[in-house]
């Protein structure tokens, strides 16, 4: 990996904060590209040790708070909305960076909190913070996760649009989602099936079923065939909310029940609890080919 290379040879030049910061955003990546989180946590846990060994304070303050989204969604934590637990506090966190002028971290908590209060549902929670980051002055331009940042603030649009009927989320939904178009013309396999997925919540929307069915298939195909699982397991789960909502309980069953497997294989047990507390009647046990564990080797073979 061409972030673990940069570390290796910063060390070896003697420059650490190069190092640290390599490392840093080889978490980062690494999140947003679906590795699986119980690894990538001991990496983490790890990384974020010989940060504070050496001091690097402020490359620290901005790895802590993926670890603790990892373990949130792991289910390590008392409360998976809120980025407090083994790895950081993030009052404390902010207070302590924001006092020294450092509101990048601030900026990386709210994206952080964003993006768990949206997966784990509570998406009035997710507005109220996406709101309150843009009161944060923009320090995160040019870095990969202000692009996942429009993604996912895209997809809230949506859902806040399937649950208001209102249409001011719909076009706001759309706005993110022709960025994201845009930018998968550039880089198809980052972003393709982060754009089906965008256009199949809008079809969704707008009512069109048989577009809306069509597109979170290909949004699934794309997830997968790139390596995606943890968007994959959100196209799954998302088509079941449109299935659902059509009426076509066999295919809501199917999609939730692989959902739930795919975030299972990820690592977020939080995410998979919930989503069988959520759709409890209709998340019944998938068909495996094989048995589950087989199945979690394949994958990340």
């Amino acid at each position: 990996d061409h972030f673990l290379y940069s570390c290796r040879m910063g060390l070896e030049a003697g420059d650490n904060e190069y190092a640290v910061y390599s490392i840093m955003d080889y978490c980062v990546h690494s999140f947003y590209c679906g590795q699986p989180l119980e690894h990538l946590e001991g990496e983490m846990r790890t990384y974020c040790g010989q940060m504070a060994e050496y001091s690097q304070n402020a490359a620290h303050a901005l790895a802590v708070p993926y670890w603790q989204m990892v373990l949130n969604l792991m289910g390590c934590s008392d409360d998976p909305l809120i980025l407090t637990g083994d790895a950081m506090d993030d009052v404390l966190l902010v207070k302590d960076t924001a006092a020294k002028g450092n509101l990048l971290v601030s900026a990386i908590v709210s994206v952080n909190r964003v993006y768990l209060a949206y997966t784990m549902g509570n998406y009035s929670l997710a507005m109220e913070l996406s709101e309150n980051r843009e009161s944060i002055p923009s320090t995160t331009g040019g870095m990969f996760v202000t692009f996942c940042e429009e993604f996912y603030y895209g997809l809230l649009c949506f859902a806040l649009a399937h649950e208001s009927k209102r249409k001011q989320w719909a076009k706001r939904g759309s706005k993110s989602a022709k960025k994201v178009k845009a930018w998968a013309a550039v880089s198809p396999a980052n972003w393709q099936h982060r754009s089906h997925l965008l256009e199949a919540e809008g079809a969704a929307v707008a009512g069109k079923a048989e577009k809306a069915a069509t597109l979170f298939e290909r949004a699934i195909a794309a997830a997968s065939a790139n390596g995606f699982i943890h968007e994959e397991a959100l196209a799954y789960e998302r088509g079941g909310v449109f299935f659902a909502e059509v009426n076509n309980e066999l295919m809501a069953s199917r999609y939730f029940a692989r959902s739930q497997e795919l975030y299972l294989v990820w690592g977020a047990k939080a995410k998979a609890d919930l989503l069988r507390t959520q759709h409890a009647s209709l998340v019944v046990p998938g068909r495996r080919r094989r048995s589950f564990q087989v199945f979690k080797k394949r994958r990340f073979a």
